[in-house]
């Protein structure tokens, strides 16, 4: 009896098992899409379709900035040779003009998007033969627009480009123009001259690029990069997309001069590391150690540049340089200390209080730091002798803001000297 009851029961199970599997298969197959063969009978979109064109809207500030612009526009589709994309005019009042461009499929962007991997990954990259490939396009158009009388914006940073279909070639949008100098008497313009000055310009910010599409190449890829890079431009580029930092550190490692902007730049990301650090018993990681190290390459960099042309001695000028060295120390104290009692790296450094080999990972790491520590107190003292006071970025770090004593420095030149005759571990 108990056996057959269990029977009856395990058959109602199966079938209530069977009616919710039928129910869901209806449910199912109620959500599920078209079969394959409908989708495939649908009418898809071409590219053109799908983009009709993009339209730009130039505003003017008065009459003669739009006369000019509208004589422009109005002449770049009869200018023959032309690589880049020109824009018509679709749309004018009295004081804005709408431009309609020929969009391709991919999109339009700005070039310094399309240098490194932040953003949308998806979207192709420039490597470094397209960013050759691009300033030769650009420059030759250059060459073209002067002889036609009409000066292109040299500023790079705000340059669109497109990627041309099927060939894997990028092209230039032609709608940035100096408007003030297509507006006023063309006769008077020496547009020899301006071209020389305009290929300078484009070819110094494409050293830049040049040099960013190298970094975010794989290593194995990358080539020595000899160049040296003018620092405004530089600056500008790495403002208009910040790049990942290690990226960031090497392209300034190939800047020529010092200039404040450059240096204040620099400041800022290696403070804001600085600060995310906490304190630690045990050696930095490998990773780690490897970020530490290549931003106190890029500082001592900057602080072993000359200074830019017409560069006078400031206490702007002192405070700035005061503040790398103070960084300088802080990044290799983090790099080559197998113990930090601070969190944020406040007051890490004491530059008044003799080093102490123990701490230390090795005797070249002592020897750095030693060293890091008296360009911090020299930098300081030239700073107090000149009127000046260390800014609160680089107290942050300090223990101590007072120049070091005298009885400092030959401490410092004694323990250099001890570290000389031991062997580097």
């Amino acid at each position: 009896m108990a056996s057959h009851q269990r029977n009856r029961a395990h058959d109602k199970s199966l079938r209530r098992r069977a009616l919710l599997n039928i129910k869901d298969h209806h449910a199912k197959a109620k959500r599920a899409p078209p079969p394959i063969e409908t989708i495939s009978r649908k009418r898809t979109k071409t590219p053109s379709q799908q983009q009709p064109g993009r339209v730009i809207v130039q505003g003017f500030g008065n009459g003669e900035l739009f006369d000019g612009a509208v004589s422009v526009f109005a002449r770049l589709p009869a200018i023959p040779g032309l690589a880049g994309i020109v824009p018509r005019v679709c749309h004018q009042d009295r004081d804005r003009l709408e431009l309609r461009l020929r969009c391709p499929s991919c999109g339009i962007w700005r070039v310094v998007d399309r240098l490194h991997s932040r953003g949308n990954r998806r979207m192709p990259r420039l490597q470094v033969h397209q960013v050759r490939q691009l300033r030769d396009t650009l420059l030759n158009d250059i060459r073209i627009l002067c002889a036609s009388r009409i000066a292109f914006s040299s500023d790079v940073t705000s340059l669109y480009i497109a990627q041309q279909i099927p060939v894997t070639k990028f092209i230039p949008l032609l709608d940035r123009f100096d408007f003030n100098m297509c507006a006023s008497d063309a006769d008077a313009i020496d547009w020899s001259g301006l071209e020389r000055d305009m290929v300078r310009k484009v070819n110094a910010q494409f050293q830049v690029f040049e040099s960013l599409a190298n970094f975010e190449s794989p290593i194995q890829s990358q080539e020595q990069s000899n160049a040296e890079l003018d620092p405004g431009y530089t600056l500008n580029i790495l403002q208009a997309n910040p790049p990942l930092e290690r990226t960031s550190c090497l392209v300034i490692q190939q800047v020529s001069t010092y200039t404040p902007g450059l240096a204040r730049y620099i400041m800022r990301d290696v403070a804001g590391h600085l600060y995310e650090l906490p304190k630690r018993t045990s050696l930095a990681s490998r990773y780690a150690f490897e970020i530490l190290t290549t931003y106190s390459n890029t500082v001592g960099h900057m602080l072993r540049l000359r200074l830019s042309e017409g560069l006078q001695p400031s206490i702007s000028l002192l405070s700035g340089r005061a503040c790398l060295h103070v960084l300088h120390a802080a990044l290799l104290v983090h790099a080559y200390v197998s113990v930090i009692e601070v969190d944020d790296s406040a007051g890490l450094l004491q530059l008044d209080h003799p080093a102490l080999l123990e701490p230390y990972t090795s005797i070249e790491g002592f020897r750095l730091i030693t060293e890091a520590y008296h360009g911090a107190q020299e930098a300081i003292r030239a700073l107090h002798d000149a009127g000046g006071k260390v800014g609160p970025k680089a107290r942050y770090f300090l223990r101590d803001v007072h120049p070091a004593s005298d009885l400092n420095r030959s401490t410092l030149t004694v323990q250099l000297k001890h570290v000389e005759d031991q062997p580097v571990s």
